[in-house]
């Protein structure tokens, strides 16, 4: 995109239906946006670290129970990495994983709502 503006397409290939991108944010701090994934059947979930739109390598996050998703991605607490939102679809539980890099340090609780509200990210 230049602005408002479509430029190119790239393919990134194809990968399983079971797997969905669900959020992008600069996760190894080199200003360039990475691409984080779930396995929705197995509960894995990956970082595709990107060079401008080539695919140089993969972290494995670990598996995490299905129950919880990942709502989102972006630089909660202002270090300039990306960190990841997540949802519980059973007990309605919202946390941050604040990541330096990759590496998952800790969790910020965001409380409890009912499970009949949902994060979006449109």
């Amino acid at each position: 995109m230049n602005g408002t503006t479509h430029q190119s397409t790239v393919n990134l290939g194809t990968v399983p239906t079971t797997w969905s991108i669900v959020g992008s944010g600069d996760f190894n701090g080199d200003a360039k946006a990475d691409i984080l994934w779930q396995n929705n059947s197995t509960g894995q979930r990956v970082i595709w670290l990107m060079n401008g739109t080539a695919h140089t390598s993969t972290v494995n996050l670990g598996t995490v129970p299905t129950w919880w998703s990942i709502a989102g991605s972006g630089d909660f607490n202002g270090d300039g990495k990306a960190d990841i939102l997540w949802q519980n679809s059973s007990t309605g539980q919202r946390l941050i994983w604040i990541m330096n890099g990759t590496v998952h340090t800790s969790n910020v609780s965001l409380g409890t709502v009912s499970t009949s509200w949902s994060i979006r990210n449109y």
